[in-house]
């Protein structure tokens, strides 16, 4: 027999038992829509988590935090509630230094924030969610990357950081506001440049004082694309004064430091060499390429699992196929005793229920597929809508490529195939006289 009769024949005694047909099918569907779909979705996010993390600036970027470095171990360990103050550790000039020392670092920038009481310009106070930043000294704030990012994704090259004035990294005396924090306070470009700002501290730690205010001069304007758009740029020297102010201590900087560090490596492959002299100096500190890996690790986990869980799956089913085929076996033994009786060989039958439990597996294995597939799109329109939303300019794909559904669709036919070993090898051996009179 040719291998299309095999086929035809095999379909017809399948849609003679429609109902056990599809029962038996559905565990195939089951699993391989579990696989598809479930992996289609993890290597999704992988992608989305390799465009975003991985991007090339974000992947040289490293963060210092004012804590003491604590290995995996030491973790489960810690006392949370007294970690604040049992491991920090602060940042200061001479961190900024031994970092700048190890000749990796493309851009190295120390922060400190501040949040005033009132803000007081032409008679007039103001207040509310207003936040202050200071920057160690000649911090590159605006380097070359950051200001082509920024054009990029607002598709303007003509955006500068310096909207007007003199300068984007003040002086002691002189502080830098944000355009979007200009039009929040309702003042204008002409009103505030080259005037003083006055920066009133009404409270400390949470107490009204007799209020102690510092005047600055506003020698800048940076454009609202950047981050700093929204804020108020100050030295860290007159920050951590006024921090001072409202914490009653009278040397912030000496006694707290800086708030953070960020770091922009020279190349992706400085990252680990300068993560590891951060640990040496006993600093704990957080990159793209860690937080990377830790989010892979973790999808990676769950693909596995889903995986083996569809792998399951689709070995129940195999349980069903033998429990079919053993039944279609014993429902076709006279028609396998006239077939022998008129010349049909043991290879012929065997061939003929190998073809049928093969079959289950391609039809139930489509079908998951199929809707593996639709739930994957539907997954991924969602997901983009979310990100538009957002305002980021990446997309997810959900999927699998072409030729691992093939592999998914082939693992289901031999999954079937082999469970159809048995019944068939049965009906091959069985004696045509026998099988007649039954």
């Amino acid at each position: 027999m040719k291998f299309k009769e095999y086929v035809l024949m095999a379909l017809r005694d399948l849609s003679k038992r429609k109902g056990r047909t599809i029962l038996t099918s559905l565990g195939i569907t089951i699993g391989t829509l579990l696989i598809v779909t479930m992996v289609g979705l993890g290597t999704g996010l992988q992608d989305f988590m390799k465009k975003t993390v991985n991007d090339q600036d974000n992947a040289r970027s490293i963060t210092v935090q004012p804590y003491k470095y604590i290995s995996q171990d030491e973790e489960d360990q810690i006392d949370r509630a007294n970690y604040e103050e049992d491991y920090f550790k602060k940042i200061d000039d001479e961190l900024i230094k031994k970092l700048k020392d190890t000749d990796r670092a493309e851009t190295i920038v120390a922060s400190i924030s501040y949040s005033p009481d009132t803000l007081k310009f032409s008679d007039k106070e103001y207040s509310g969610n207003i936040q202050c930043v200071g920057y160690n000294e000649d911090a590159n704030l605006y380097p070359d990357y950051l200001v082509e990012k920024v054009r990029h994704d607002k598709e303007d090259d003509s955006i500068k950081p310096l909207k007007a004035g003199i300068k984007v990294s003040p002086s002691v005396g002189e502080v830098v506001i944000g355009e979007e924090l200009l039009g929040q306070l309702n003042i204008s470009e002409e009103q505030i440049l080259n005037k003083e700002l006055e920066f009133v501290v009404k409270k400390a730690n949470g107490i009204k004082i007799v209020p102690i205010t510092k005047k600055l001069k506003v020698v800048g304007i940076i454009d609202k694309s950047f981050d700093d758009g929204k804020n108020l740029v100050l030295s860290a020297k007159d920050t951590a004064e006024l921090k001072g102010y409202s914490t009653l201590q009278k040397d912030y900087m000496g006694n707290k430091g800086y708030n953070n560090i960020q770091i922009v490596a020279k190349d992706v492959s400085d990252v680990e060499p300068l993560t590891e002299e951060i640990k040496k100096l006993d600093y704990s500190s957080t990159s793209s390429i860690e937080m990377a890996k830790s989010v892979e690790d973790t999808l990676n986990g769950v693909n596995t699992a889903f995986s083996v869980l569809g792998a399951i799956v689709l070995v129940v089913a195999a349980i069903g196929i033998v429990n079919t085929m053993s039944m279609a076996v014993l429902e076709r033994t006279k028609s396998i005793g006239v077939m022998k009786s008129i010349g049909a060989n043991s290879n012929a039958i065997r061939t003929m229920f190998l073809v049928q439990s093969s079959l289950i597996g391609f039809v139930g294995g489509l079908v998951g597929i199929g809707i593996g597939t639709g739930l994957n799109s539907i997954a991924q329109m969602l997901v983009n809508s979310k990100i538009v939303d957002a305002g980021m300019k990446t997309s997810v794909s959900v999927g699998l490529p072409w030729y691992w559904l093939l592999i998914i669709l082939g693992f289901a036919v031999l999954i079937a195939l082999i469970s159809g070993i048995y019944p068939a090898n049965r009906a091959s051996k069985l004696d045509p006289i026998e099988a007649l009179r039954r």
